[in-house]
C-alpha cells in the first residue's frame, strides 16, 4: 500500500509540474502570438498556437491532482494498516470446536 502511494504521489507530482509548464508555455506562446504582427506572405494561419497546448496542460493538471489526492489517500491508509500490524490486530488465532473435530484457526490479513 505504501509503495503504491509513493508511486502514486510521484506520477501525480510530475503531471502537475508538466501541466503547470504547459500552461504556462501556450500563456507566453498565445502573448508573443499577439505581440508580433502578421506575415503578409503567409497564405495560411500558424497552427502552432497557445490554445492546444494550455489545454493539455489543463488535462495534465487534472490528473496530477487527481494523482496526488490519490497518493496521499492511500500513504495515509497504509500507515494506518502498517500501524495495525505492527500491534498484531491483523493477525489472529482462534480455537475451532466443532462436532467430531478440534483445531485452531490462524488469520492474517494484508
Amino acid at each position: 500500500m505504501l509503495i503504491a502511494s509513493y508511486v502514486t504521489l510521484s506520477v501525480g507530482g510530475l503531471l502537475l509540474l508538466t501541466g503547470t509548464g504547459s500552461v504556462l508555455g501556450g500563456n507566453n506562446k498565445k502573448q508573443s502570438e499577439e505581440e508580433a504582427e502578421p506575415d503578409p506572405t503567409a497564405t495560411e494561419p500558424d497552427s502552432g498556437s497557445g490554445e492546444g497546448l494550455r489545454g493539455a496542460g489543463y488535462g495534465q493538471l487534472a490528473l496530477g491532482l487527481a494523482g496526488v489526492v490519490t497518493g496521499v489517500t492511500l500513504l495515509a491508509v497504509g500507515f494506518q494498516r502498517r500501524k495495525k500490524a505492527q500491534n498484531g490486530t491483523l493477525v489472529a488465532a482462534t480455537p475451532v470446536f466443532g462436532p467430531g473435530f478440534t483445531g485452531a484457526s490462524l488469520r492474517v490479513r494484508f
